[in-house]
Order: C-alpha cells, then sequence, then structure tokens
C-alpha cells in the first residue's frame, strides 16, 4: 500500500530551480505497470513563464517521480513536457500481495497531490495540473483515465503577466492544502462559510449554501480572497469544489433534516476521482443526495450540450438537485436552460442591485425571473442587501431571496442550536483514505 507523507516538504533550487519532494508515497512494492501523465497547463506555463521554466518544470517533475520510484522508475519526457511516461521495472525478490487496485489508487494519490507543489523556476512558483492514462506495458488492453483536472482541457493561452501574478496569489492556498504550513504563512487558511436562502413572505429558509473562503482573522485577509479567486482563474477550481462539498455532505450527515448547497466550477468534475467517490456514497446514502443542491454557475454551463447533458444526467441519476447560479450574467442561451430545466435558478446578483435605480434593469429582472419560472425552476433573487431591495423583487415575485440582508456568510451552523467553535476554524482538504 501506499504511505503518504503529506505534513512538510522542501522546495530547493538548484540551478534549473528543480523543486525536490520531501513527500513519501511508495509505490506498492508488486505492481508493474506504465502510465502517462499529462500536464494540462503546459502551454500556460510556457506563455506565461517561458519556455526555459518550462523546460525546469518538466524536470522537476521527471525529479519527483523518479524519486516516487524508490529506483524502480524509468520517467521519459514526451511532446516538449506535455507528457509524461513512467514505466515500473519488476520488483526485485518475492512479490508481496497488494490489495486490488493498489497500483491505480497510488496514480490517483500522485495526480491529486503534486499539484498543490510548488515548482519553483527562474520566472517564479507554478503549479502544474496534472491527468492520467493508465494501460498496459504493450499498449494492447483496454486503458483508463483518471483526471485530477477533469472538464478543463487544455488552458487556454492566458495573459502572461495576469498568470504568473494569478499563480504567485493561489500558491499560499495551495501550500497549504497540501499541508505547507511553512509556505502558506502569509495566506491564512481556508474556512467553510454558510448562508442561507429565505423567504421573504414566511422567513422559511430553503437552504443554506456552504462557501470557501480565506481566514479573515489571518495575516492578511485580503490577499487569502484574491488566493481564492486566483484558484479559479488558474483552472484549479475543483479543488475548492471538493471542499464545499465534502463539508456539506458532513453537514448533512449529521443533520438528518437540513438541505444544503455547494458550488461546482465545472461540469466536467463527474470525471473526477474525488466524484466517483462522492457518487458511490450517494448511491448508498439516498437520504443524503435528496437534501444536496449542486450549483453550478452560468459560464461553468457554457460548454458542449452532450457534456451538460451528461452532468445533469448524472447529478440526477444519484438523485440530487441541480441549480444554476449567476443567472443572466453570463452567455448561456434560452436553448441551454432549457435543456438543463434546471430545479434552481439563481439571478445574478448585479440585476438586483442596479434594479432599486434603473427601471431598465428592474424590467431585465423581470423578463429573467419569468424566463426561470417558465422551465419550471424555483427562483432564488440573490443579492438581496437592502430591505428596498427585497421589497422589489418581492413585488417582482421574487419571494425566494439572498444576500446580506437575509444574513451574511457566517461560520456559524445555526441548524446545530449553537455556534460550534469548530465552525470557524480552518478547512484543510484531506487526501481521501485508500480502499482496503
Amino acid at each position: 500500500m501506499c504511505v503518504v507523507q503529506t505534513a512538510g516538504y522542501t522546495s530547493n533550487t538548484d540551478g534549473g530551480g528543480a523543486f525536490l519532494a520531501d513527500h513519501l508515497f511508495r509505490y506498492p512494492d508488486a505492481i508493474n505497470g506504465k502510465f502517462t501523465l499529462s500536464l494540462g497547463n503546459s502551454d500556460a506555463i510556457s506563455c506565461a513563464f517561458g519556455p526555459s521554466s518550462m523546460q525546469q518544470v518538466v524536470a522537476a517533475m521527471c525529479a519527483i517521480l523518479q524519486r516516487l520510484g524508490e529506483g524502480r522508475a524509468n520517467v521519459l519526457a514526451e511532446e516538449g513536457g506535455r507528457r509524461i511516461s513512467v514505466t515500473f521495472l519488476e520488483a526485485p525478490g518475492e512479490a508481496r500481495a497488494q490489495p486490488a487496485g493498489a497500483g491505480e489508487d497510488w496514480i490517483r494519490l500522485v495526480c491529486r497531490s503534486i499539484p498543490l507543489i510548488p515548482i519553483w523556476t527562474d520566472q517564479g512558483v507554478v503549479h502544474v495540473r496534472l491527468s492520467c492514462r493508465t494501460g498496459r506495458d504493450d499498449g494492447a488492453g483496454p486503458a483508463g483515465g483518471m483526471d485530477f483536472a477533469p472538464g478543463i482541457g487544455a488552458v487556454p493561452l492566458p495573459n502572461a503577466a495576469r498568470y504568473r501574478r494569478d499563480m504567485a496569489l493561489a500558491s499560499p492556498l495551495l501550500c497549504q492544502l497540501a499541508g505547507a504550513d511553512g509556505a502558506a504563512s502569509s495566506g491564512g487558511s481556508l474556512r467553510t462559510l454558510w448562508r442561507p436562502v429565505v423567504s421573504r413572505g414566511s422567513g422559511e429558509i430553503l437552504y443554506y449554501q456552504s462557501l470557501s473562503e480565506g481566514d479573515a482573522d489571518g495575516p492578511d485577509p485580503h490577499r487569502a480572497r484574491e488566493g481564492l479567486a486566483a484558484i479559479e482563474r488558474i483552472g484549479f477550481g475543483d479543488l475548492l469544489d471538493e471542499i464545499a462539498v465534502n463539508a456539506a455532505i458532513a453537514e448533512l450527515d449529521a443533520e438528518p433534516q437540513l438541505v444544503l448547497s455547494a458550488a461546482i466550477s465545472s461540469v466536467g468534475v463527474v470525471r473526477s476521482w474525488w466524484w466517483q467517490q462522492l457518487a458511490a456514497r450517494l448511491e448508498r446514502r439516498p437520504d443524503l443526495a435528496v437534501r444536496l443542491i449542486l450549483e453550478v454557475s452560468e459560464g461553468a454551463a457554457m460548454v458542449k450540450q452532450a457534456e451538460l447533458v451528461g452532468f445533469c444526467n448524472e447529478v440526477r441519476r444519484l438523485g440530487c438537485t441541480i441549480a444554476i447560479a449567476a443567472f443572466g450574467a453570463g452567455f448561456a442561451s434560452v436553448r441551454q436552460l432549457v435543456t438543463i430545466a434546471p430545479d434552481i435558478v439563481k439571478i445574478d446578483s448585479g440585476f438586483i442591485r442596479r434594479s432599486t435605480t434603473s427601471p431598465r434593469d428592474a424590467a431585465i429582472l423581470a423578463r429573467l425571473a419569468q424566463l426561470a419560472a417558465a422551465v419550471g425552476a424555483t427562483v432564488v433573487a440573490d443579492g438581496i442587501d437592502t430591505g428596498a431591495q427585497a421589497d422589489l423583487a418581492a413585488e417582482l415575485g421574487l419571494d425566494w431571496q439572498q444576500g446580506h440582508f437575509w444574513g451574511a456568510a457566517s461560520a456559524c451552523r445555526p441548524w446545530r442550536g449553537r455556534s460550534d467553535p469548530r465552525a470557524g476554524g480552518a478547512t484543510a482538504m484531506r487526501l481521501a483514505p485508500l480502499p482496503g
């Protein structure tokens, strides 16, 4: 089995700025095989940091994989570093019995953990996105896909200066998710907050939404908030999805009458390892699935029709509720809304805030509400910060509302009947236990 140490590592620069890991991922002794890692943001790194930095990243990745292979791995960079193939040799001596799937579990941990580790280059710190294909040495037989970065595909070529800044902002929080306290001390910690969706007429709570936020009590809370936004911009938002969904599931498990939502940044998440674990749990616990709402932003819904339909079918198969957030802010078509047929539509907060002073925006808001209701969805007005906004939304038929007027996002969990001191603490992503 794998022995994983995620707390503590050292980052060194040795000429090429290669990162030398102090993690220990022991490859199962009796497992032989070959797999290929894809660096999903390789083109973006080359564009923003330069070809020389990309070479340093590839060299660092090869060094890490050689170290993790404990002398058994042949590591070869291919396609200019976009892919790295790893072939494990026959283990010497008597082979020990290994649990079924131990090799795949090891690969999943590598794909999941290495992206959290900083690689230092001459132009700044870099984190890589990994996905993996496995197969037999002869290339025959089935190959299985295990994605750390599902649904993202190749990262679009970025504005170079912005991408470098975002990578530097995101790195401290990514390091914290790996348990690297020293490297992340300036970024603050992550915590899970909750905010309600409330009926203007009755005061009934429809559900609570889970949010990840930088620690407001940290040394630089503004930088922590910027770091969270940067994580999404560089394409690592699925890590925050996992934190939010896991936090919601834990609360649903503890409170049998509770309904909670969690954000999903990419509909391609259904191909990820953690989603497979989540799906297996929800299949065993339909009582949890029926109380879990998955919120997809309108921007995340702007994908190929087949991919969007596949996501919706999977969510509904599990028994969960689908919500579209920030509706009206993006460019999703009416046809997409009809295709999705979401259970809940949250109208973007910008329309609410402008509608109190702009008759034109008030008219647009009314039409958006009618459109959302026409597809059979429960409609929520987001961004209700004042009593005047709450009254205006109610006049337009928007009874379900969310915003500071009804309570800002808070670490308190009122459904527990008291403030839980643990609720405001740091939320760290934990590596899921391996089967067996």
